[in-house]
């Protein structure tokens, strides 16, 4: 009898740990396609800005990482692996995942070898340096006329964005960007972002 009753609750414990994450899974099933092109950086290199077509996104980098990258001028080295990138945003508009960004060592001079390992890359299959680099931020409603202003990546990336669906739609109350320009400078969250790096 009680072996039945192990067995019961054993089986009960499975069922809910599968309906739990049938449900899980499920939240995350909805995804969109955001284009990346452009992006800033704040003066005190914590906060980098991604700008999309659909929305900005602003993510804090305390690693100075990410910062580095973006500002290399050899920058067109490197590249995003999008279907290796993992972006989610939840019902708050925060967002969260990696960038998978790679880069072939055959293409690389010693000291850009170095540089990159520096910043954590190391080496895939003997042909490529990759670094899978995480990602927290918020998301934002994006302003048109901002994309003039702003430095480009190497090429645009589309990567395909997971987000959350919820019984409260919260995810639909997107506040403004913080972005807005002046003269040639850019405003992000009361930081002044300045371009001391030019566009590739």
């Amino acid at each position: 009898m009680r072996f039945k009753k192990l067995i019961s609750v054993g089986f009960l414990l499975s069922s809910l740990l599968l309906i739990n994450s049938c449900v899980t899974k499920s939240l995350w099933q909805k995804t969109y396609p955001e284009t990346f092109q452009n992006f800033s950086v704040s003066r005190d290199g914590s906060r980098v800005a991604l700008v999309g077509a659909k929305y900005h996104y602003v993510f804090t980098d305390n690693s100075g990482i990410l910062r580095s990258l973006l500002t290399w001028q050899e920058r067109g080295l490197l590249f995003i692996d999008v279907s290796k990138t993992r972006l989610k945003v939840d019902l708050d508009n925060d967002v969260y995942g990696y960038a998978t960004i790679e880069s072939f060592t055959n293409q690389l001079r010693p000291e850009q070898f170095l540089f990159l390992t520096s910043m954590g890359f190391k080496n895939k299959d003997g042909s490529a340096l990759f670094l899978k680099l995480p990602l927290q931020g918020k998301r934002y409603l994006p302003r048109n006329d901002l994309q003039v202003f702003l430095p480009r990546l190497s090429r645009p990336y589309v990567v395909d964005v997971n987000y959350e669906q919820g019984i409260l739609k919260k995810a639909g109350n997107v506040a403004l960007t913080p972005l807005t320009v002046t003269a040639d400078s850019v405003l992000l969250l009361g930081k002044i972002i300045l371009f001391p790096f030019s566009s590739n």
